[in-house]
């Protein structure tokens, strides 16, 4: 026995599965080891179940632990035959649906209300759609029915393969009948009054619901979903959190951070100085150093994917200071290192040092309008990762509220190609974030910063002839030996859209801490609890740059010739 003990307590402290204390009566495993009536557990199976909640884990005092989710992007899933859902809310627009809650608000000069609730037992709440191939279950062995008939399935039970995206349909059809509007943002749904005022958004991930209220409580504007959809754990966002993510309301705007969830993340106890400070999340330099480091063994690899993951999800929503480490250590996600763990095991550290960093959403000056300043860079590879590293960050207010670190696709063999590539992608970014808020402000401005005087010099060279682009079918034949078709790209919308590109010095182009191992100073001031104020460089540039020009290809070449001729094929 003392043995056993032994093993399950090493599985138990060795994969942190939580264990708990569970009422007898509320035990349904019970009805599967003894002749007891099944009535809890047949009523959840029934054609229309109950919606009790099944007990859950939580800890002695009554809160809830973190728990692992793991989401996938249905759009990036190419796999015929797939079900996928494809509406959750991202972590980036969340920020962006706050600063557009927060500017009706101010516009208005009312206050905001921000409430979480939980879709309960969600997919046990969504009928399979009538085209569904029918599914039956067998009965219990001790039930009437079993080996007479089969019982079959009405609702979207937890297994299905299909089950989250029934579900997902169900929510989406009651949004649409109750007034719900979608938007350019996945996951995240407006309802306006008769007259087009705007009065609450709604932010969706699997069966989370954040609800905003502009001016009136947000609880209630979701009174008619709760009469269709049973609704729990309603909790003001002042005191509970969102997937994860921390909210303090203030009279200046909302603050989100994870320091509860970066509190969270335990060191394996046999990792030396896993108590040890850090300054930094990655060695200045180390993101260009080889590494020949031998291979972790499979207890290795597991603790360093386990991590990697945590990381990942607090650089995705409140830290873009570890956004550049996330992806460097993502490279050895296949084969982990012993180096590759050390850093990573820095990264952790790093963020335990450093947990009470987030992000600053702040109202607008002018809430009628919104002007958005992105740096944008890149790194160039090295002989063993030939890839250049982008990185980009969307500032409003002062505030980095978008931002992206990857490794590019292609490999550049010169850094002109690298920062072009850098360029594009900032601008596809920029273009999204405006497109998505444009139907909440007057007028939008982009400007984005750019340190590579050589682009900058070509962007000004001015728009290609007939001849040159004449030649882009050879050119693009030519594959990674030009950068003149992601140049020409660029140059395009810059001028189709009006985006303006301005010069930005080195030093102050806080991209540059997205591509390479840096200090993170200048980065991390903005995002602490009581943040500096002085404004990141191009806020100037940018509010005297004309408003944001969304307009389509053939209206923009209708007004470069001058005339309203139809554009034909």
């Amino acid at each position: 026995m003392g043995f056993i003990h032994k093993k399950c307590t090493d599985l138990v402290e060795q994969h942190r599965i939580g264990i708990f204390k569970i009422p007898t009566d509320s035990n349904l495993s019970d009805l599967l080891t003894k002749a007891l009536d099944l009535g809890v557990l047949t009523r959840l199976m029934s054609p229309s179940p109950s919606l009790s909640p099944v007990f859950g884990s939580e800890i002695d005092d009554g809160t809830r632990k973190f728990k692992t989710r793991t989401v996938i992007n249905g759009k990036q899933v190419p796999r015929e035959g797939l079900s996928v859902a494809i509406r959750l809310c991202p972590p980036e627009a969340v920020r962006i649906v706050l600063q557009i809650a927060l500017d009706a608000c101010k516009r208005r000069g009312v206050d905001l209300s921000l409430q979480k609730a939980d879709v309960v037992q969600a997919y046990l709440q969504a009928p399979l759609p009538p085209d569904r191939p029918p599914l039956a279950a067998i009965p219990p062995s001790d039930h009437p029915d079993h080996g007479q008939f089969l019982w079959v399935l009405r609702k979207a039970v937890y297994g299905l393969p299909d089950a989250g995206k029934v579900f997902e349909d169900f929510l989406t059809s009651v949004l649409r009948s109750l007034g719900w509007e979608p938007t350019l943002f996945p996951g995240v749904w407006v309802l306006r009054s008769a007259d087009g005022e705007l009065r609450a958004l709604m932010a969706t991930y699997c069966d989370d619901l954040l609800i905003l209220g502009i001016g009136e409580d947000a609880a209630a504007t979701i009174d008619p979903l709760k009469d269709i959809v049973t609704c729990g754990d309603y909790t003001d966002l002042s005191e509970g959190r969102f997937v994860g993510v921390q909210f303090d309301v203030s009279t200046t705007g909302v603050f989100c951070h994870q320091h509860d969830y970066v509190a969270s993340l335990v060191l394996p106890p046999d990792m030396a100085g896993s108590d040890r400070r850090a300054d930094k999340p990655l060695p200045v330099g180390s993101t260009h150093e080889d590494d020949t480091s031998p291979l972790l063994s499979a207890a290795g690899v597991k603790v360093f994917r386990t991590l990697l993951g945590q990381v990942g999800y607090v650089a995705s929503c409140t830290r873009p200071d570890v956004a550049l480490a996330h992806s460097y250590l993502s490279r050895f996600l296949a084969s982990p290192t012993e180096r590759a763990l050390r850093l990573l095991l820095q990264t952790v550290r790093y963020l335990r040092s450093h947990p009470s960093l987030g992000i600053h959403v702040r109202p607008s000056s002018d809430p009628t309008k919104l002007t958005a300043i992105e740096h944008g860079d890149s790194s160039f590879g090295n002989a063993a990762s030939p890839h250049p590293q982008t990185g980009w960050v969307v500032f409003i207010n002062n505030s980095p509220l978008i931002w992206k670190s990857r490794r590019q696709s292609r490999v550049a063999r010169s850094t002109t190609r690298a920062e072009v590539l850098a360029l594009e992608e900032g601008i596809d970014a920029a273009l999204h974030f405006a497109n998505c808020t444009a139907p909440f402000y007057s007028n939008i401005r982009v400007g984005i910063g750019c340190d590579a005087a050589n682009v900058l010099s070509l962007l000004l060279s001015g728009a290609s002839s007939s001849a040159e682009r004449a030649l882009l079918p050879i050119i693009r034949e030519m594959q990674d030996k030009a950068c003149v078709v992601p140049l020409q790209a660029a140059t395009d919308l810059v001028e189709q859209h009006r985006i303006g590109i301005f010069k930005i010095p080195t030093d102050s182009n806080l991209s540059d801490l997205l591509t390479k191992a840096l200090d993170l100073g200048a980065l991390t001031r903005l995002m602490s609890p009581s943040p500096s104020l002085s404004p990141v460089f191009g806020s100037e540039i940018v509010s005297s740059l004309p408003p944001l020009a969304l307009r389509d290809r053939p209206t923009m070449e209708k007004e470069r010739r001058g005339d309203g001729e139809e554009l034909t094929a």
